[in-house]
């Protein structure tokens, strides 16, 4: 019933999640002289809470048994990634393999020097998405700002030093639908501080990180963030780089396929933080290569590093339909003569744009019916 269209632009999206999705059948019948029309859903479904992206939900009625299939196969028949769903929440996952998105983001900081260090919860969170938090202070010493001490969240690196003059760290977790509105990461120290908290989609979430950069530590205006080589393909690589003050700033990246995607300072003194992220999309496995950021207003201490993000998708949309089963049609009587059969389908998907309608066809055990 559906077809992921496949290729988007390069920074947008390689696929999605189909959240929910029903397909009612309608019918009209004659018997007796009279016209009747009615709407037949499976009969063993039941109710189901569908988030539409924002504030609202929406009670559909789902097929019982929702799988994707090869369009390519014999009369329908050939499986690919089938997931036979359950009567209480109907879920097709058509998600391409390919390189994972960061959906929405929030950020905050404060050149009132603190060891808490907050920010609120980016907008869309789903279960299952990766989400991460970027904390960065102007701390002077060698002494770790971001240890493994927040529950619930793992972290991946921390870097920072004498030289450096500031400190960055990445912490991240699964979305599980328990996050409050807002985190906070404790640091050793009270420094001027900013932090990012992102939300990003299709990652593997039983194996999220495939790597970790080495720790660069340089008192320069171009700070080269090593690469770091990957082994599976659709690898999300991302820089950070934090800096000794805001008076240096703004900063830009350069190096094959690197793109900033945002930068923040708490104040434009040489005393306050600032630093700024991005990523590269690794279609294939291999070495990321440097990214070079450079502080715009001169040299100061600099540190970075990066990381490599697998991606979590399973097959290929342009190989994929969604076939709704088990309808119940045993209300139409022996003797009605089926005058025509109408099938509604409606959709729902976390960039609606990545799923398109490609056919629909009805068959019944016999095969297909019409085209």
């Amino acid at each position: 019933l559906f077809d992921g269209d496949g290729y988007k632009i390069f920074e947008e999206i390689y696929g999605t999640y189909v959240y929910a999705t029903y397909a009612d059948i309608s019918y009209e019948y004659m018997e007796g002289g009279g016209n009747f029309e009615s709407i037949m859903s499976p009969s063993s479904s039941l109710n189901i809470d569908r988030d539409l992206g924002g504030t609202s939900l929406e009670l559909t009625r789902s097929p019982s048994s929702t799988t994707t299939i090869n369009r390519g196969g014999t009369d329908w028949t050939s499986l690919v990634n089938a997931r036979t769903q359950g009567d209480a929440y109907t879920t097709a996952n058509l998600q391409t393999n390919a390189v994972p998105i960061i959906e929405s983001w929030e950020v905050d900081g404060s050149s009132s020097t603190s060891t808490s260090l907050t920010c609120a919860k980016p907008s869309g969170v789903q279960i299952g998405d990766l989400l991460v938090l970027l904390p960065f202070n102007d701390d002077t010493t060698n002494t770790d700002q971001f240890i493994n001490n927040k529950n619930g969240w793992t972290l991946a690196a921390e870097a920072g030093s004498t030289t450096s003059d500031s400190h960055i760290g990445f912490y991240y977790r699964v979305a599980d639908g328990t996050e409050p509105s807002s985190e906070t990461v404790t640091a050793a120290s009270a420094d001027d501080w900013g932090m990012w908290y992102l939300r990003i989609s299709g990652v593997d979430t039983s194996d999220v990180i495939e790597a970790v950069g080495s720790d660069v530590i340089a008192n320069t205006q171009n700070l080269d963030i090593t690469g770091v080589t990957t082994s599976k393909s659709n690898s999300l690589i991302l820089y950070l780089q934090a800096f000794d003050g805001g008076d240096e700033y703004p900063y830009s990246v350069a190096g094959t396929g690197f793109v900033e995607f945002d930068e923040y300072r708490s104040g434009s003194s040489n005393g306050d933080a600032s630093a700024s992220f991005g990523y590269r999309n690794m279609v294939s496995a291999g070495a990321s290569g440097t990214a070079t950021v450079t502080a715009s207003g001169g040299s100061d201490g600099q540190v970075g590093f990066q990381v490599a993000i697998n991606s979590g998708g399973n097959g290929n949309p342009d190989s994929n339909y969604l076939r709704a089963t088990d309808f119940d049609f045993s209300a139409i009587p022996d003797n009605a003569l089926i005058d025509g059969i109408t099938v509604e389908v409606d959709r729902y998907a976390s960039i609606s744009s990545s799923v398109s309608d490609y056919s629909i066809q009805l068959r019944d055990s016999g095969g297909p019916k019409g085209s």
